[in-house]
């Protein structure tokens, strides 16, 4: 049984829920397969796709690359593992804390994250070619507030 408190209720046969659903569900589901197909290649699973991203940012503690990327600590070790033996991420243990372990990128991981997330912005340039040219405005900033609004969720499993 899940721990999850209670999200806000709509009443059941909701029309705007019910389509928002939908189409939120049938774009993720396509989104994830060209990232999978088209951005990481073969080459990183997404995980690690995701992994380098939030490490081109700067260096995170194992703990704050559990919190980005959405999995367990022990998940995260195991693709920091993979990153760091395709030399695309080093680890370094704090001096002070030796529990507390920094991955950072390097070089060659950089480049990997920069050439995954040109490979995105072709992606998604792409996609917005396909969107009514007087309408793309509207679907970044409705994509931004999703985005938004889905940071504050947090998790319950």
């Amino acid at each position: 049984m899940s721990s999850c408190a209670p999200g806000p209720t709509r009443p059941p046969g909701d029309e705007e829920l019910a389509g928002a659903v939908d189409a939120l569900l049938r774009f993720v589901r396509a989104f994830g397969l060209v990232e999978r197909d088209v951005v990481c290649c073969g080459e990183v699973t997404v995980a690690q796709c995701v992994c380098l991203q939030a490490l081109s940012e700067g260096p995170l503690e194992v703990a704050e690359l559990a919190d980005v990327v959405g999995t367990s600590r022990p998940a995260v070790t195991r693709m920091v593992d993979t990153l760091v033996r395709k030399g695309w991420a080093d680890r370094e243990r704090d001096q002070t804390d030796r529990r507390r372990v920094r991955v950072t990128l390097t070089q060659a991981g950089t480049a990997q994250a920069s050439d995954l997330h040109n490979r995105t912005e072709l992606v998604v340039a792409g996609l917005l070619e396909r969107v009514a040219r007087d309408k793309r405005e509207m679907v970044v900033e409705a994509i931004q507030e999703l985005a938004r609004a889905a940071a504050g969720q947090g998790s319950c499993c």
